[in-house]
């Protein structure tokens, strides 16, 4: 996906990697990376993004023991972006221009809605009637490389959603990647404070496919 017009470095972007994904996940078992997302910050003029939602096609198979797989399910995922005006000051995450990850001018702010734990599924592994007839599993969607952070206030305000708000702010001129993974249990994941969020993020995984949509 990419926008703007190019002043000669490019254009800014988002690359989707590693999809579709086909991997196995233990239930109760550790997380399992998949797709990874990267943004490129480019200067650049002229139309950008401000929304866009990620569908992410699932298809849930057991493998042990074998047995037929789920019907697709389709999950949406919000994106919110802003790309900046690189000679702001403050700049619109409320920080100083040429400090930190402002170094080069403002850097862009991008940010996920936060609802990617527990999708709730039922699987029956050995009849009706019978002891794992319709168990209730839960799926849950993780950034593993603490890519996806908590962002400042004023970042979340600029992108038009409320605080706290899960995302990250990348450089101009430099290539920003997460990694996800995904997660199966038996029982609702628990996130008991809200600095948990950082462990959180868009869920893309084991897919069948992705499709983009700009919003």
């Amino acid at each position: 996906l990419r926008w703007g017009n190019d002043l000669g470095s490019g254009l800014s972007g988002l690359d989707i990697t590693n999809s579709p994904s086909l991997q196995n996940v233990a239930t109760n078992g550790a997380a399992v990376a998949n797709v990874s997302i990267t943004h490129l910050n480019r200067p650049i003029t002229g139309t950008t993004l401000s929304s866009l939602d990620i569908l992410s096609t699932l298809t849930l198979t057991p493998f042990t023991p074998a047995g037929p797989g789920l019907p697709p399910a389709v999950i949406t995922f919000g994106v919110n972006y802003l790309e900046t005006p690189n000679g702001a000051s403050p700049c619109a995450d409320g920080g100083a221009n040429g400090v930190g990850v402002n170094i080069n001018g403002c850097a862009d702010i991008y940010v996920t809605d936060q609802n990617s734990l527990n999708f709730a599924f039922f699987y029956d592994l050995d009849g009706a009637g019978s002891l794992y007839n319709q168990q209730q599993y839960f799926i849950s969607f993780f950034e593993l490389t603490s890519g996806l952070t908590p962002l400042p206030a004023a970042a979340c305000g600029a992108v038009g959603v409320g605080s706290p708000c899960l995302g990250f702010r990348t450089p101009e001129g430099a290539d920003t990647t997460v990694q996800f993974a995904s997660l199966i249990t038996t029982q609702p994941v628990q996130i008991p404070e809200p600095t948990s969020l950082a462990l959180l993020g868009l869920g893309l995984f084991g897919l069948a496919g992705i499709r983009r949509r700009k919003a």
